[in-house]
Formats: structure tokens, sequence, C-alpha cells
């Protein structure tokens, strides 16, 4: 199920950014909580990995427990069209890259795409509707792109930047997200 609370506790439970910037907050009073010595458990760390896993890529529990089976897992989760979106820096989130698949403004192989959870394979393109590609936050962070051409090396554009895809499949040090996938193992293996 999709997690509706409040998205920053998230990012600062798991000291990463899920679900964009981390906003810290000053305590005004200058009051400092106490922080009392606990001696965490193995569960506590398999099951800490497991649910940074989920809440990184927005996917249920059933998805994970149906892709563990798989060879390479995390590989599934990674080729994503919502994450492939996120990654190729059209959108800040992937909140944001699954509200454009849902509302059809996103296209692969010049056919419209409603599902997050599509798998995209090598030389697929994908690209934005004619609407949306005249959309500030979009021409914003394409102007970034152009700006940086930092992209990941399993990742390509095309000339002005308003598409692009997969050229091979990543390796695991490829992904940018630390997640200890031995410890999501082991939390299924009870």
């Amino acid at each position: 199920m999709k997690y509706l609370g409040a998205k920053n506790k998230i990012s600062k439970k798991y000291n990463y950014p899920i679900y964009g910037k981390v906003i810290k907050k000053n305590n005004s009073l200058g009051y400092v909580r106490k922080k009392r010595y606990v001696n965490f458990s193995q569960y506590y760390f398999q099951l800490f990995e497991k649910q940074k896993l989920k809440y990184i890529y927005g996917i249920s529990e059933r998805q994970l427990k149906n892709n563990l089976k798989k060879k390479q897992f995390i590989f599934n989760f990674e080729l994503r069209l919502d994450n492939l979106i996120y990654r190729l820096k059209f959108v800040n989130s992937r909140l944001h890259a699954r509200q454009l698949i849902n509302h059809n403004h996103v296209l692969v192989n010049k056919k419209i795409v409603n599902i997050p959870s599509y798998i995209i394979k090598i030389n697929d393109k994908i690209t934005f509707v004619k609407k949306i590609l005249n959309n500030i936050y979009i021409l914003n962070n394409i102007n970034k792109i152009k700006k940086n051409k930092f992209i990941f090396s399993w990742l390509f554009y095309n000339k002005n930047y308003t598409s692009g895809g997969i050229k091979f499949l990543p390796k695991i040090e490829d992904i940018p997200e630390k997640i200890n996938l031995k410890l999501v193992l082991e939390y299924y293996s009870k």
C-alpha cells in the first residue's frame, strides 16, 4: 500500500532524501532531546533495510516479495518506468514521475504507457507528450541536464535531451542508493 504519511519524517529516519530534499528544523528554544542507548537486534537492521528499499522505489510488500524470487531482483526495480524517468533527471522525485505516468503524459516507443511499474527494455525510447514538454518544470529540468551533462553510464538521451532510455543493463555498483541487499534477503529467508 502506498505511504500517505509525513514524507519528511521517513527521509529523516533513513537519513536519505527518499521523497526529495530533507528539511531539518532547528529547535527554537534550544531544547535538545536526550537520546537513549538502545541495543538493536539483527532483525531490526533487516527490517530497516527492507523498509528503506520499499520507500525508495515506492513499491508494495507484495511487489517486493514477488520480485525477490527472481534473480537480480534489484534491477527489476531499477528498470521500472517511474524510476527511469527519475534517473534521467526529468523530475526530482519518483512520486512526480508516477504522477506524470498515471496522467498519460509519458510515451514509450511512441505509445502512451500509464503503468508506473512497466519494465523498460534496452533501447526503448522514453519521452513525453508535446503538451508536457512545454511545462516550465520539465523545461527547467531539461535545461539543468544540458548544463550539467551528468548521466549514468547505462542511460542515454537524444540530441535535445527531451527523451532517453537504457543503453545496457546497470551493474550493482551503478545504483547510487546504498541498500544492503544481503539483509533484505535474510529478512525474507526466515
